[in-house]
């Protein structure tokens, strides 16, 4: 079997990634929002999202 010479590029799917980040993030936000209250304020609910995507998509990729 010949070798080919052409160099093979890894590309990852960045909407992939960003997405299952977000969706991750959002889910774990949710849980904390609701972890000691069943209705937690709109400004709690939201700054535990944040945070929680935030967290994910620092765990997915590295900022310059």
């Amino acid at each position: 079997m010949k070798k080919s010479s052409a160099k093979r590029v890894f590309r990852p799917k960045l909407y992939d990634l960003v997405a299952r980040a977000v969706e991750g993030g959002v889910a774990y936000g949710m849980r904390r929002a609701h972890k000691h209250t069943e209705t937690p304020s709109q400004v709690d609910v939201i700054q535990h999202v944040v945070d929680g995507v935030m967290l994910y998509l620092c765990e997915a990729f590295d900022f310059d």
